[in-house]
């Protein structure tokens, strides 16, 4: 079966992320009646109490590392250069076969390289136009010379772009949730105490937090991350 790209552009789901985001944090603000809702009263109710918060928790921020992987593989699949002829009719293809090892290192470059993002202001031919790559990749069909603020939010868009990377490169924690789901809430609290009294002088309260397992190097080890 080939689907046109148009097909492609018209139906994917781009609020995906977006939708979820809103329905698990509708949840969590009314968890009770959500549990409600989907749990009978028989079906294991000490056990649904102890985790229905934290696996929604857990749900929301899995989501949020998603989000930015599903940016970055559009991100690198629609960039236009290196290529002959604008590749956007392609995009099923470069995204079925996006090299991943590369993709990895094209984010880790973003987040150590200042410069890195600088082609996103490389000018480039989209039709009669001259664009710029940037506005090509975020601001297609949208005239600069009707909106010029758009060079504005190129510029944060930018920041925003290092920050995603920043975020994503931290992965242990991402593939403890895909793989196995290497999750454990273990820490409850951190304290602070006085030295001379021995009294607490600060308190936080993490019972809402989650750890994560990694190997290190050292063989038959592993270290847990909080």
């Amino acid at each position: 079966m080939i689907f046109e790209p148009s097909q492609f552009y018209n139906q994917y789901l781009k609020n995906y992320h977006k939708i979820k985001a809103v329905y698990l944090k509708k949840m969590l603000d009314n968890i009770e009646e959500a549990k409600k809702l989907f749990f009978e009263e028989s079906f294991d109710s000490d056990h649904i109490n102890k985790n229905y918060k934290k696996v929604i928790q857990c749900e929301l921020r899995q989501n949020y590392f998603h989000a930015i992987e599903t940016f970055f593989e559009l991100f690198f699949a629609l960039d236009p250069r290196g290529k002959k002829y604008l590749d956007d009719k392609n995009i099923q293809f470069n995204l079925t076969n996006a090299p991943w090892r590369k993709t990895f290192k094209k984010i880790q470059r973003i987040h150590e390289d200042a410069d890195a993002l600088d082609f996103l202001n490389e000018s480039m031919m989209y039709g009669s136009k001259k664009i710029t790559i940037g506005h090509f990749l975020f601001y297609t069909g949208i005239p600069i010379e009707n909106y010029p603020e758009i060079n504005e939010s190129l510029e944060a868009i930018i920041i925003g772009i290092r920050v995603l990377a920043s975020d994503f490169l931290s992965r242990d924690e991402y593939n403890a949730y895909k793989h196995g789901l290497r999750l454990i809430p273990s820490v409850q609290e951190i304290r602070m105490f006085d030295p001379k009294t021995r009294e607490t002088a600060m308190k936080w309260d993490l019972s809402d937090s989650m750890s994560y397992y990694h190997p290190t190097k050292v063989p038959n080890e592993v270290k847990i991350h909080h």
